[in-house]
């Protein structure tokens, strides 16, 4: 018996009707052999309906399906490889005290997706989806948080309830993009949780649905079938499975996802019966294409995958058209009672006992998953405290065939370290991962992160970043002291002259070298830098020493700016 969940699954169906014309030649010479028999005798007018009738037929079936046959394998086909889109995930959160006992009561943690600036312009309609969805998690939240707060549940006034949407993208270019959400919620003693995925046509902006990307209705339900029985081999009646999902699939009642080498089928809890977790039925695009529209099966080679918190994904590792599901788990330190980790374990397709040390205690993590003709990479970023990250490099590699590895060992899959840098990622981003973006924090004037891109040679190693780094957050100063600087073309980076800033005058900060300036804009004029000389300087204090950044000639920025943040 098949159960269906109790949340409401949103059923967008598009109704496409196509319709053709198909021209026939066939008939063609009768008309040509009839007059021809009848008109022998006189040569006159046998010329003329021989010629006249041939020659125009001639030309128009073969001028015609020219030009219409050129088009059709370069374009429906979707041959030309799409373009990564990026996409970055914003986090937002809530808290709630109760109107009546005044207690903490939970919280609410939710994403929402947004396009980079160029992207933006470039998929319009996907913007205003994206701006929409952000409207309504404001209102869900809205409503989660009112429950909490006026909630009289005294028995359990010290319990934390919460609801969180952790949202992932899965693949983000110009053919498809494919979002899936993570939901997980406590409350009076319940907690449930379930995944959701949303598809988009980039272009328009509509969202799709399983019948606009699979082609072939039979094959899909069988290959679903197939191997969710075998991965749920407790099923009491698998024979009613099929039925559920050519249903679904007709009502658009499945769970799925797309991404850059497959497509996922993905039964929550207890929608199979009373099977208690998630099953994932991934189904590569490899060996598969006659079940779905080429449009989708064809994506960039560079890729990257932001996997937030919710540290799972599907894609090949080998680099040879199968599909390894990867989890990543977090090694709690039982010992010492707290939520602090040392180490992590890798597990693919199910097996693995691979396990990473960090090397140090951590109490939160975040991943990127990056896959290239090269290899396959994964960048975590260990948090230590509220300031201090390190990311960590690791090349991970799969032989296995399938689904199926040799032993609990898996010696088919390797998770090998290649090193350790300070830049975190930032955002969460699916892109070209030869030029991505990572933040640190750096105190120049005040307290700032500053963010920059980065370039890798085709191992991913050997970091190569710009001389510019941007402030993440761009603070409005107010000058304290006549400054004289430099006005320098934003373009060209020539300098083009003098500039006076009078005290009470507003500077925003914009980017800067980490060496010997840093630049600001006005708040009414951002096409030129305004530019201040800095300098890296030791400061002696007798019996010790430390560094600092100051303004070229000033004893620090104090002296010339109101306004500087500073923060733990």
């Amino acid at each position: 018996m098949i159960k269906r969940l109790a949340a409401i699954i949103v059923v967008c169906i598009l109704c496409l009707s196509i319709s053709g014309c198909k021209k026939s030649g066939s008939d063609t010479p009768k008309p040509t052999a009839a007059p021809t028999a009848e008109t022998e005798p006189t040569k006159a007018p046998t010329a003329v309906p021989t010629t006249a009738p041939t020659a125009e037929p001639t030309p128009e079936p073969t001028a015609e399906p020219v030009p219409t046959a050129e088009p059709v394998p370069t374009e429906v086909p979707a041959a030309k490889t799409p373009q990564n889109i990026e996409i970055r995930i914003v986090n937002d959160y809530e808290y709630a005290w109760s109107e009546v006992d005044q207690l903490y009561r939970g919280y609410c943690l939710y994403d929402v997706p947004i396009l980079s600036d160029e992207d933006g312009k470039l998929y319009p309609e996907l913007e205003k989806v994206f701006e929409d969805m952000a409207l309504q998690r404001e209102k869900d939240v809205a409503g989660y948080v009112d429950v909490l707060i006026h909630a009289e549940d005294t028995d359990e006034s010290d319990e934390e309830h919460f609801f969180r949407q952790d949202m992932t993208p899965v693949r983000a270019d110009s053919a498809l993009v494919c979002l899936r959400e993570n939901y997980a919620s406590y409350y009076s003693s319940n907690y449930s949780e379930s995944i959701s995925c949303m598809c988009f046509d980039p272009k328009t902006g509509e969202r799709l649905a399983l019948k606009d990307i699979v082609t072939d209705k039979a094959a899909f339900v069988d290959h679903v079938y197939n191997i969710a029985t075998e991965r749920a081999s407790s099923l009491s009646a698998p024979d009613l499975l099929k039925n559920y999902i050519a249903d679904s699939f007709d009502n658009d009642r499945l769970t799925f996802e797309v991404g850059y080498n497959y497509l996922a089928v993905i039964f929550n809890p207890y929608e199979i019966e009373t099977h208690p977790v998630s099953l994932t039925v991934p189904i590569p695009f490899l060996g598969n294409e006659s079940m779905f529209d080429p449009r989708y099966t064809v994506s960039a080679e560079n890729y990257m995958l932001n996997l937030g918190r919710q540290m799972s994904f599907i894609d090949d590792l080998g680099n040879d058209g199968l599909v390894d599901e990867v989890q990543i788990w977090l090694n709690t330190d039982m010992e010492s009672g707290g939520d602090e980790f040392d180490s992590i374990a890798v597990y693919v397709n199910g097996y693995s006992d691979i396990v990473k040390s960090v090397g140090y205690e951590c109490y939160d993590a975040s991943a990127v998953f990056m896959h290239t003709p090269a290899g396959n990479y994964l960048y975590i970023t260990y948090s230590f405290d509220s300031e201090d990250t390190e990311t960590v490099v690791y090349k991970v590699t799969s032989t296995a065939e399938g689904y199926e590895p040799a032993s609990w060992e898996n010696p088919f899959v390797s998770v090998e370290e290649l090193d350790r840098i300070s830049w975190d990622i930032y955002g969460t981003a699916s892109y070209d991962p030869i030029n991505f973006v990572m933040s640190t924090r750096e105190d120049i004037i005040g307290t700032n992160f500053l963010t920059n891109r980065f370039r890798f040679d085709e191992y991913l190693l050997n970091v190569a970043n710009d001389d510019v780094y941007d402030f993440l957050t761009r603070s409005q100063l107010t000058v304290e002291k006549e400054l004289t600087l430099k006005i320098i073309d934003k373009a060209t980076g020539i300098e083009l002259g003098d500039y006076t800033a009078a005290v009470g005058d507003e500077l925003i900060m914009n980017d800067t070298d980490m060496v010997s300036y840093v630049d600001f804009v006005t708040p009414t004029d951002d096409s030129v830098l305004i530019r201040l000389p800095i300098e890296y300087a030791t400061i002696d204090m007798g019996d010790w020493q430390y560094q600092k950044y100051r303004p070229v000639g000033e004893e620090d920025f104090e002296d010339i700016f109101e306004g500087i943040a500073y923060f733990d």
